[in-house]
């Protein structure tokens, strides 16, 4: 597999050219003669993103060798979780497998549509993750993105972002993170949460969020670093009031729950998340840039982050092919075309 930049010249997985160095990440500004600065620093959880299906059985096949895994809560990628949090996920946990009734089957795609569409419907389908899960994060709607070339997906650049109590990361539920549907504990939290069972749901999304355990049953060569959620602030520029709204065909990309590797975008979008996009007629998105609805035209090789009341909706197949699509995806990068911007120059140093 490999990582695609530019003007199309592969880079092999082995290869640390242009990826960020995330434990102390000195990154530079797009614009050539802009001067250098750090990044906050975090640290990774490891893979470098390169390729992302491993060469995996059908999804039957598939779940007959992951069973045994789903058992153990945190097999895969556990980071450890102290304080509340952690107490009130085992409590959670506790709970979700005592419950009847509810969905184990990580093969039978035929409540995928009924579980989306009713978790959209619910007056409040946000799930909040606080800072005791240690949960670290993408934050996607400040960047840009590079089409994949597979009419479905997106690599988005996004930024970085630690816990927080006073920042809290949202995971909105049903259509907005439908790439999280093919997660047995998605689908799961999505029961808890339609039958009024909210803060089980949230304990049991945020464990699974913060411990990796959310990709269980996915075909990714290596498990992602972080997920995709939404937060209002961050520690790199401010965003107050800056939205666009594009009233003509776009590329409209929905990064919600989109599965993210510590691969370096573009200056400090130092992550890369693979996100689902359509073509939609209207839509809101950061105004990184003027111009920015143009530069996300289907005629072009760039997708915007959208956000907002536009929600992408497929039908069964289509989101089955998606799910597909996502997992084979192999990031593509290009920063000539598709560079992350910014209005100003109000950065926080």
């Amino acid at each position: 597999m490999a990582i695609m930049r530019n003007e199309g010249e592969a880079r092999d997985e082995g290869e640390t050219t242009e990826t960020s160095q995330l434990v102390t990440p000195t990154t530079t500004n797009v614009a050539e003669g802009d001067a250098a600065f750090s990044a906050p620093p975090h640290t990774p959880s490891g893979g470098s993103g390169a390729g992302r299906k491993a060469q995996t059985p059908s999804r039957l096949a598939g779940a007959m060798a992951l069973a045994g895994m789903a058992v153990a809560a945190g097999l895969v990628g556990y980071r450890h979780q102290e304080g509340v949090g952690a107490d009130r996920s085992a409590a959670a946990l506790d709970a979700r497998t005592s419950k009847a009734g509810t969905s184990s089957s990580l093969t039978d795609t035929s409540e995928w549509l009924y579980l989306l569409n009713n978790a959209t419907d619910l007056s409040d389908s946000d799930v909040y993750c606080d800072k005791s899960y240690d949960l670290e994060y993408a934050q996607c709607y400040t960047g840009f993105c590079t089409k994949n070339g597979d009419g479905k997906t997106a690599s988005c650049g996004c930024l970085s972002m630690r816990p927080s109590d006073d920042n809290e990361p949202k995971l909105e539920l049903g259509w907005p993170s439908a790439v999280l549907i093919e997660s047995g504990k998605y689908r799961n939290a999505v029961e808890d949460y339609v039958n009024g069972d909210a803060s089980v749901g949230e304990g049991l999304m945020c464990t699974a969020l913060a411990d990796g355990s959310v990709w269980e049953e996915y075909g990714f060569d290596s498990t992602p670093d972080r997920v995709s959620m939404y937060s209002s602030d961050n520690p790199y520029f401010s965003t107050s009031g800056e939205v666009e709204e594009c009233d003509s065909d776009f590329d409209f990309a929905q990064c919600m729950g989109a599965p993210c590797w510590d691969t370096s975008y573009d200056s400090i979008w130092n992550v890369t998340c693979i996100c689902p996009y359509k073509t939609e007629s209207s839509g809101s998105v950061f105004e990184s840039r003027s111009g920015i609805c143009d530069d996300a035209k289907p005629s072009t090789d760039c997708a915007a982050v959208g956000f907002g009341s536009t929600e992408l909706t497929y039908t069964l197949t289509e989101l089955e092919e998606l799910i597909d699509a996502v997992e084979d995806a192999d990031t593509t990068i290009s920063t000539s075309e598709c560079p992350c911007e910014r209005v100003d120059d109000d950065y926080r140093r």
